[in-house]
């Protein structure tokens, strides 16, 4: 096997007894062995590189293998961009099984500073250290953020779960994104004019199926999961990732975004995705400006409502739900999203049980804003 000879076991020393004894490694060196092999095998086996230009951020991706693109691209095609100009960040992604570079560790094999089952994080700040890793899932992010250059290292890309391919290198962009003053943030953006409104709150609030109807009525949008956004002057979001994603009650209500679904053979507990820009020519827009923040939560009433309600509240939503998915950069992301909401007036949105009707009701609030 090329690259790390044992992912493993990284020194030993024999004790009193004779007996070997395996010194673990820091969880820092780990981080920069590992993308210092990976930078290695690239240059010995090369691959296909990639320029992508993500708001503020532009990153060269160095896919290793075939297999890794089919989850990494498809996603964020609409981002390729020139290669002329400077990078900001080199990003390595090697699927082990397919290229014969070391796999990762089965198993944590360091202290850690926070641990959630096999779901686990190392971070030491923007332009430090990072690490978040899915040992159930052979996945790791690794990142070094003085030399920034990163290392997507999964297992075998056959096994990833369905939400990889919706929005793949989300650690990286997240850490790079925190280097160049952006936030990576957990909400839609949506506009029938020219600033849209942010639409936040915990996943199955409505961000989507509200996405999905300002689709079908010729509305644009920066994306219904996560987006991009600088601050100055102004707030502004950017597209991140090229999906929608819908379940339940919404799959049958959007079937003409249904019918193109790119995981038709889904599991019960999965949720269909679909590319927006298939189904909207022109909706799917480089830029949008935000003009106000709302806070949305479903009632399944006849009616929706929208109201005053405090920063505080939007700052909540915002942070807390992209910190659960992000896991690293909690403090930086806290700021960032208060210095962004400071910006906005902020409302509650009380969705009913029609979405169109939802929209119209945005759409009247937007307009006497």
């Amino acid at each position: 096997m090329v690259g790390r000879k044992d992912a493993q076991i990284w020194t030993s020393k024999v004790n009193q007894a004779g007996t070997p004894e395996i010194a673990l490694p820091t969880a820092s060196q780990f981080i920069v062995d590992s993308i210092d092999d990976a930078t290695s095998f690239w240059a010995k086996h090369g691959g296909s590189e990639h320029h992508l230009k993500l708001g503020r951020a532009r990153i060269i991706l160095r896919l290793i293998g075939s297999a890794i693109g089919e989850t990494v691209l498809p996603t964020l095609r609409h981002a390729l961009a020139d290669p002329d100009a400077a990078s900001d960040a080199v990003i390595y992604a090697i699927d082990s099984q397919n290229t014969g570079f070391a796999g990762p560790p089965q198993d944590w094999p360091f202290e850690t500073l926070s641990d959630q089952g096999r779901q686990r994080v190392h971070w030491t700040g923007p332009d430090g250290l990072a690490l978040s890793s899915d040992e159930s899932r052979g996945i790791w992010h690794l990142y070094d953020g003085a030399k920034q250059t990163g290392l997507y290292w999964i297992r075998a890309a056959q096994d990833l779960p369905f939400w990889e391919a919706a929005s793949p290198l989300r650690h990286h962009i997240h850490w790079v994104s925190l280097q160049k003053d952006q936030g990576m943030l957990h909400a839609a953006v949506i506009a029938k004019g020219e600033a849209g409104a942010m639409l936040v709150g915990r996943g199955g609030s409505g961000k989507s199926t509200m996405t999905a109807a300002a689709m079908r009525q010729g509305w644009r949008s920066t994306g219904d999961d996560f987006v991009l956004v600088t601050n100055q002057p102004e707030p502004v979001s950017y597209p991140l990732y090229d999906m929608i994603k819908l379940s339940g009650m919404a799959e049958n209500m959007f079937a003409e975004i249904t019918a193109s679904a790119l995981n038709p053979q889904r599991r019960s507990d999965e949720k269909m995705l679909a590319r927006m820009s298939d189904h909207a020519n022109g909706a799917f827009v480089e830029a949008l400006p935000i003009k106000a923040a709302f806070a949305l939560t479903l009632t399944g009433k006849p009616q929706s409502r929208i109201g005053r309600t405090s920063s505080f509240q939007i700052v909540s939503a915002v942070a807390a739900s992209s910190s659960v998915i992000l896991r690293t950069g909690l403090k930086e992301t806290f700021a960032f999203t208060s210095d962004m909401v400071r910006k906005l007036p902020c409302f509650r949105f009380e969705v009913g049980n029609d979405p169109l009707e939802a929209l119209d009701v945005l759409d009247n609030f937007m307009g006497e804003i």
